[in-house]
């Protein structure tokens, strides 16, 4: 089901969309709950070229599903300058991530605009699902690791955890965000540095997205470290939807 945006308005159902966004934002809705919701719809606004009105939460809000497992995905169409929401169910959630040593330079145009190198990313990661992997390790053009096509990277090293620094050109990640306010909070640390992939597959490493939270990877026959499922710990879904259209 998809919504069309009216400026001043409310989201209005609609068949279908007329062309292709460049620029998207999703969030898992897991009965009527969100992580970060405020963050990911503070994102959205800062990479789409007009304003919206305070109530814009509150709008969005009103049609999002209270029950089930939902991963809308907000679009914003330049031709068009139009703003629609995708309504769709989310697919398995996984707790691991398998992803292959070898890593592919990173194309993207746009690497810190969320949605404008999306078809891009799709082919990579579908190129990757035919190998056995859930995702592929985007490098810089010195083979250093950035993110992967859909989550930020990190790895945890003597209550530390890492992940590349942003200068490398990388999408600012919500559950990135939520992650380092709660780690802080509970005085421990993390740093930001260039690393070489091996410094990943020798330590702890996680991979985090807004859908499936922080996910432990895999990359041969190990077993789960259960780091992810500490961090998602902290980050717990607390933002109600609803409490926006109240």
């Amino acid at each position: 089901m998809s919504f069309f945006w009216y400026s001043g308005s409310n989201f209005v159902p609609i068949k279908q969309r007329h062309c292709e966004p460049m620029v998207i934002d999703s969030f898992l809705v897991d009965n009527g709950q969100v992580r970060g919701f405020d963050l990911h719809l503070k994102r959205f606004a800062s990479q789409v070229p007009r304003v919206l009105p305070v109530s814009f939460p509150s709008m969005l809000a009103t049609v999002l599903p209270e029950a089930g497992q939902w991963f809308p995905r907000l679009e914003y169409h330049i031709a068009s300058q139009e703003i629609y929401l995708h309504l769709r169910p989310a697919p398995q959630l996984r707790t691991i991530t398998r992803l292959e040593t070898q890593g592919a330079t990173d194309l993207r145009e746009k690497p810190q605009v969320k949605g404008w190198d999306l078809p891009l990313l799709t082919k990579m990661r579908a190129a990757a699902e035919t190998r056995g992997y859930d995702d592929v390790i985007l490098l810089d053009a010195e083979g250093h690791p950035k993110e992967t096509t859909t989550a930020v990277m990190a790895f945890l090293v003597d209550n530390t955890l890492h992940t590349p620094d942003p200068s490398l050109g990388i999408l600012p990640s919500v559950t990135w965000e939520l992650t380092q306010n709660a780690l802080h909070h509970h005085g421990l640390q993390v740093a930001y540095g260039v690393y070489d992939w091996v410094d990943f597959h020798s330590a702890t490493s996680v991979v985090g997205n807004a859908l499936h939270g922080w996910t432990d990877v895999i990359w041969g026959s190990e077993k789960p470290s259960g780091t992810a499922a500490w961090l998602n710990s902290l980050i717990l879904a607390t933002s109600l939807v609803r409490s926006h259209s109240s």
